[in-house]
């Protein structure tokens, strides 16, 4: 505080010698580090450089000889107080008793041992970056750090001891102070018992050997418990008094020759002296004790400074996890030094206190959570053997050979098991060790404690495999290739990490498990989220309801070339990438893509998305067709939009007019149908080559989407099957629901409901990509039937039917993939009415006839293929 006040008059420090002299020398002669406020510090010698005054007198007191004196002695009481703390903290040293007996004593070594640990925490843990550059305080650290001897394990060792020793005086006080009354009536009655016994004795209603009845004994004795029966402890004071009073008449009584020559009555004396002297000690101890306890205890300059001693407490843990009970000490007198800063804001009245502790409290709590984490990390290395040595047992046979019994059961690596096993216990008993610990404003649980750790390893461990594993060379000559061999990987990897976490929750008491699953569904969302964000206007990071301040999942820098974010955008594009209608072909009946070159290779089905889900889980299934889903919605809208446009230009919008003229009815036929149709085909070529590859773009994204969606339906038949069937049942409730009444779907509740009934859909596969809308239904273009009529007639002379896929293919290679071409047909005209595709039917139905009467049967057949997929629901 002097300090503070020194700078608001600054001609002090600069001009006033002699008044800095007295004050430097007062106050400041054996330290020149000060703590300001909870771990921010002051180097007096760097903070005075430009004050004449104040520099010279603080020179004056940090000379190199009395430097290196005041190193030394606090370099040697730390040895020394070492060992005394030690012995003061053995088993059975310090009792109620004894605290209540020597608590000046113990005080007082507490009072060193906060003295010295101050002094060398402040002057030789850590130099600020801030004062680095200061000569002088860059020689006085290091000449202290030389001069004490001390190693920072030293410090550290003093720092958790002091700790201990005040965590276990103060829960003894503790102790004292809450039975205070029922001890002191005990006491008490237990006094004045004793001495009407004695009464009795001298007045001959009790007999005793060799003692003979005094009455005026008799009469002094009842007196004497008479006013031990008027002792109050609420009267601290004056009982005190009239207790001592009475220990020094007992001690005079013992004078009388009937009292000194019985050993029994000298026994009952000295009994009641003994209760009467814990009685005085009893009231002697008051909530002062404590308060003087928390002033010497303070520590609020330790509050960044201990970070510096975080590597040590994990190294102290990972020899020996039961060490976490003593470390708890060190926390308990962090938190306390809280109380300081929060007594300022309290005396104020400001309605700030209850932020600012929960802001101190959560920086203590992360703090805590940091050292502690050592527990997870060596448990995942732990794991790590486990589940690599498990890789090398094989599975015991049935029936099996006594002479090949020890060969198979592989004792040596199951043992090796069975203490990594133990090890991971220990930990976990360690963490336990804590206890619920109130910090601040907030307490710790320990198994949450360790939980989260848990929690946060593995998003670690699993973000950063998917991250890495996932990268993808896109000039690659077989990426269909590299894709199923990460994906094998992945799957490796996923069940190797899931199955040694399953195998361990018995050990830990927690659900890795379900943490298993929780975690890595978050992450996968969390990947869709960000993913997400290049698709949706005002989408931002910060805001994910999937990232979390506690277990942080890590955000990595995108590849380099590559528009992805994360690893869920570069596998979708993969997927996309290898079957690309220009490399592969789709089998609608074989629900696979397969390569368009010999030897026609199955590539993306329902083997590789079987590897995948065993890796990515069912939330990576669901969380691909929710991205691929985004990626149609901004493919339907550049369609919709480029339809739109088209159609109103004058050109395209003029040969349509034309075109319209020359077919008329859909009931007459045309004359020459090749000329007729081939004629604005051409004229259209154009705007009929940019829709129809974005229509191919539409139906490969609706295929991967239906094909994921098959996929998750037949495992939840397996796996989930009631919970499929009561999805399936809500959605067709709701759906009757909806066309007998408008008020009930527009309720808030049934919106919340909808939300989560489309999410357990999408996990399902019971959400039928092929048949959403995917944008708000659009008024249709003028004349966009006959376009899309066109489109189809023009696609057909375009293919043959292929006797392999069952379906059309172009006569080119890699120029359309039927089954993808009126995939994405279908999945356009889901967004208009009806009539819409009706229209379209009756258009080339008009076509096939036509054609079919000009005797070129070959097309006529092709657009009846055509129109019986556009027909199908």
């Amino acid at each position: 505080m002097l300090v503070i006040i020194l700078y608001f008059d600054p001609d002090i420090l600069r001009q006033e010698t002699a008044m800095m002299r007295e004050m430097v020398d007062k106050y400041f002669s054996d330290n020149w580090v000060i703590s300001l406020y909870l771990g921010l510090t002051m180097w007096l010698p760097d903070a005075w450089e430009n004050y004449k005054a104040a520099k010279s007198a603080i020179n004056n007191t940090t000379s190199n000889n009395d430097v290196k004196l005041l190193a030394q002695r606090h370099g040697k009481s730390l040895k020394s107080l070492i060992p005394r703390l030690a012995d003061l903290l053995m088993e059975g040293a310090v009792t109620k008793d004894l605290l209540l007996e020597n608590s000046i004593k113990l005080l007082t070594v507490l009072r060193e041992s906060n003295i010295c640990l101050r002094w060398l925490l402040l002057h030789t843990t850590q130099l600020p970056v801030t004062v680095t550059n200061h000569k002088r305080t860059r020689q006085l650290f290091e000449l202290s750090c030389k001069e004490a001897g001390v190693s920072k394990m030293d410090i550290f060792n003093l720092l958790l001891l002091t700790a201990k020793l005040e965590q276990h005086i103060r829960e003894l006080y503790g102790e004292v102070l809450e039975q205070r009354s029922n001890t002191w009536d005990k006491l008490k009655e237990d006094c004045k018992v004793r001495l009407e016994e004695l009464a009795d004795v001298f007045g001959g209603q009790q007999k005793l050997s060799r003692i003979q009845q005094n009455k005026k004994l008799q009469k002094w004795l009842l007196q004497r418990a008479e006013q031990i029966k008027k002792l109050d402890v609420e009267t601290a004071a004056e009982s005190s008094r009239s207790a001592v009073q009475i220990i020094q008449a007992l001690q005079e009584a013992r004078g009388f020759h009937q009292l000194a020559t019985n050993l029994q009555v000298i026994q009952y004396l000295s009994e009641t002296e003994k209760n009467l002297l814990q009685m005085v000690q009893l009231v002697s101890a008051k909530d002062e004790s404590l308060v003087k306890l928390q002033i010497i205890g303070d520590f609020s300059y330790g509050w960044e400074l201990v970070k510096t001693f975080s590597s040590l407490m994990q190294d102290e843990i990972q020899r020996s996890p039961k060490v976490v009970a003593d470390i708890r000490c060190i926390f308990i007198k962090l938190s306390s030094a809280m109380e300081g800063a929060m007594l300022r804001i309290s005396e104020a009245e400001s309605s700030d206190i209850i932020s600012v502790s929960q802001y101190y409290s959560t920086s203590l709590v992360t703090f805590i959570r940091n050292v502690l984490q050592v527990i997870p990390d060596t448990m995942f290395v732990l794991l790590d053997q486990i589940n690599r040595l498990q890789g090398q047992l094989r599975e015991v046979p049935t029936r099996l050979e006594k002479d090949k019994l020890k060969e198979v059961s592989l004792l040596d690596k199951r043992f090796e098991i069975s203490r990594l096993t133990y090890q991971v216990s220990i930990l976990s008993r360690g963490i336990m060790a804590l206890g619920k610990t109130l910090v601040g404003v907030v307490q710790i649980d320990p198994k949450k404690l360790l939980e989260e750790g848990l929690r946060r390893e593995l998003v670690n461990r699993v973000s950063k495999l998917l991250h890495t594993t996932f990268t993808f060379n896109t000039r690659s000559k077989d990426r269909y290739g590299d894709l199923r061999n990460k994906v094998a990987s992945v799957k490796s990897a996923m069940g190797s990490l899931r199955g040694s976490f399953e195998y361990i929750q018995d050990y830990i008491g927690i659900p890795s498990l379900c943490l298993w699953q929780e975690e890595t569904s978050r992450i996968i969302n969390f990947a869709v989220e960000q993913e997400a964000s290049l698709f949706l206007k005002g989408h931002l990071q910060h805001n994910s309801e999937y990232q979390s301040s506690v277990i942080p999942i890590p955000v990595y820098q995108p590849v380099q070339d590559d528009i992805s974010r994360n690893f869920m955008g570069r596998i979708s594009r993969e997927i996309l990438a290898v079957t690309d209608s220009q490399s592969s072909v789709f089998c609608k009946d074989e629900e696979q893509w397969f390569l368009i070159k010999p030897p026609n290779s199955p590539l993306l089905g329902d083997k590789l998305l079987s590897c995948l889900c065993d890796g990515f889980g069912i939330p990576g299934m669901a969380g691909l067709s929710r991205l691929l889903g985004l990626m149609t919605v901004i493919q339907m809208q550049e369609c919709l939009e480029f339809i739109q446009k088209e159609c109103s230009e004058s050109e395209v919008s003029k040969t349509l007019s034309l075109a319209r003229e020359a077919l008329g009815s859909s009931f007459c036929t045309i004359a020459n149908p090749s000329k007729i149709y081939g004629s604005y085909t051409g004229k259209l070529n154009k705007t009929i080559q940019v829709l129809l590859k974005q229509l191919c773009a539409l139906g490969q994204l609706s295929e991967l989407r239906q094909l994921i969606s098959n996929h998750l339906s037949k495992s939840s038949m397996f796996h989930a099957k009631l919970l499929k069937s009561s999805v399936e049942n809500l959605q067709h409730s709701l759906l009757i629901t909806s066309f007998s009444t408008d008020e009930l779907m527009e309720s808030e509740e049934c919106g919340e409901l909808i939300y989560e009934l489309v999410h357990l859909s999408q996990w399902l596969g019971v959400d039928l990509p092929g048949k959403q809308t995917y944008v708000p239904s659009p008024l249709p273009a003028h004349n966009l039937e006959l376009l899309l009529a066109l489109l189809l007639i023009y696609f057909a002379a375009r293919c043959q039917l292929s006797p392999s896929t069952g379906f059309l293919l172009s006569k080119r290679s890699g120029e359309l993939d039927g089954w993808i071409a009126i995939s994405g047909v279908q999945l356009l005209l889901n967004h208009f009415n009806i009539q819409m595709k009706e229209r379209i039917v009756d258009l080339l139905e008009q076509a096939q006839s036509s054609y079919k009467l000009a005797g070129d049967e070959n097309q006529s057949d092709l657009i009846r293929h055509v129109t019986k997929m556009i027909e199908k629901e």
